[in-house]
């Protein structure tokens, strides 16, 4: 992860199309503008929460998943994923109106 000219190690814990959570030894503060990069694919997004050593980052654009999790498997079942109905209504989600 990138902030400004400052480069850190962080986890992705979990990623939607419209953020992610992470985990670092030191977690950029609320407000922060950072840029993750992973397998090729560009994240820019602002923290928007923290606790502890995590954090949240709503992306400033639409994640593509499929580029992110790119040969892992981990998203190999990503488009029945998707057909099932969403449980991204709750208050906890990022979502952008």
């Amino acid at each position: 992860m990138r902030v400004g000219e400052h480069c850190a190690e962080i986890t992705i814990a979990n990623v939607s199309a419209t953020g992610l959570l992470a985990r670092a030894d030191s977690p950029p503060t609320v407000g922060t503008q950072v840029e993750i990069l992973r397998r090729g694919t560009r994240i820019a997004g602002e923290v928007v929460w923290t606790a502890g050593r995590r954090f949240g980052v709503r992306a400033h654009e639409e994640i593509d998943l499929a580029a992110l999790l790119g040969e892992s498997g981990i998203g190999a079942n990503l488009s029945q994923a998707e057909s099932r109905p969403s449980a991204q209504t709750g208050w906890w989600h990022w979502r952008r109106k």
